[in-house]
């Protein structure tokens, strides 16, 4: 009886905080996950209406906003904005690691990268991290039309940066595009616990609903000002499993070298276990960029109720199967039952066949 009775309490139990934490990440009545054939897809339809208790797909969100959007990078400076072919202007730098820095003039917006520009008189300078770098530049005529800009890019083009400039007298010409796109943003997404109190630590440990801090960025790798790029992100199980959709804002306007960084705080839903792949996608610069991470989260509360519930389970089975093999044992050695038979009565038996056979 005291091993059934601590089963049942242990099962009152592990329900009893499950309930409270499903009702506490939100009133869903229909199943912990749903299926959609894309990101780009399930975020325009979830984000009108999240309140409805009906969509299993959208996160809890701490505050009635996301979480304050930051845009970063390095960014040049050019003074005057506009001068003569072989006049002289003051290039400034900030914000790009330490290192050294190509300069260059180049027209057509440096849509085609350095063959665009006039690499033959580049010029070099040194970046210090926290402090302005400048320098004198002459400004040679780039190869192509108009417009043109000052391009400044790091070793192997991994930060770039560049700024309008006007040079009087040299043609302007239509924008020419490469024949082929690569991918025009670079996309990331992070994922980390939340930090939990005393009280919201079962939750999780038991397979409840989970916060993590989910941070997506969005660096421009172009060298123009990227606009209309939007940002739609989930996490679940598998590609086409969401547990929760994530609403972040939009980069708007984000200028050529720049990088475009969110955190939000939301709480996956339950059954929080196991593998969480988390998915966004931006959209709004040529083709749809994608990326993914993972997270792993094991309920340690939750393994250690079942490994109980399992141990209890299995003692009450060898209780069972011990009180079973004892009674056969006692009933194989227990005595023969003794016959009593009554003499007078097997005398009046033989008398009645004595008078029979006569």
């Amino acid at each position: 009886m005291r091993g059934r009775f601590a089963i049942a309490l242990a099962l009152v139990a592990s329900c009893a905080l499950w309930n409270g934490a499903e009702r506490v990440a939100a009133d869903d009545t229909g199943g912990p996950t749903t299926t959609a054939p894309a990101i780009e897809d399930i975020v325009p339809a979830a984000l009108e209406d999240q309140s409805d208790p009906t969509v299993p797909t959208v996160p809890e969100l701490v505050g009635d906003t996301p979480g304050v959007a930051t845009t970063s990078g390095p960014e040049v400076t050019v003074s005057p904005a506009e001068v003569p072919p072989n006049g002289s202007a003051r290039i400034g730098v900030t914000g790009f690691p330490p290192g050294p820095l190509t300069v260059s003039v180049c027209g057509n917006e440096a849509r085609r990268g350095s063959a665009d520009c006039n690499m033959t008189q580049s010029q070099g300078m040194l970046s210090f991290p926290g402090e302005l770098s400048d320098l004198t530049m002459i400004i040679s005529e780039p190869p192509t039309t108009c417009p043109c800009l000052i391009r400044v890019s790091s070793t192997a083009n991994q930060d770039v940066a560049v700024a309008p400039i006007v040079i009087t007298g040299h043609p302007i010409g239509p924008l020419i595009d490469p024949p082929s796109f690569g991918d025009l943003v670079g996309v990331q997404i992070e994922a980390t616990e939340a930090p939990k109190s005393f009280w919201g630590y079962f939750r999780p440990n038991l397979g409840g609903p989970t916060p993590y801090y989910v941070s997506v960025t969005v660096k421009n790798l172009t060298t123009t000002t990227l606009h209309h790029l939007k940002v739609f992100a989930a996490v679940g199980h598998h590609d086409t499993d969401n547990l929760a959709v994530l609403t972040f804002g939009d980069p708007g306007a984000l200028a050529a070298g720049q990088t475009w960084k969110q955190t939000i705080k939301a709480v996956v839903r339950a059954p929080a276990i196991g593998t969480l792949k988390w998915r966004t996608s931006v959209t709004g610069a040529g083709q749809t960029v994608t990326a993914n991470s993972t997270t792993e989260h094991r309920p340690i509360l939750l393994t250690i109720a079942a490994l109980l519930v399992t141990l209890l389970i299995g003692v009450l089975i060898m209780r069972a199967l011990v009180r079973r093999h004892i009674r056969r044992a006692e009933r194989a050695e227990a005595p023969p039952s003794e016959i009593i038979i009554d003499a007078h009565s097997v005398d009046a038996d033989e008398h009645e066949l004595e008078l029979v056979s006569r």
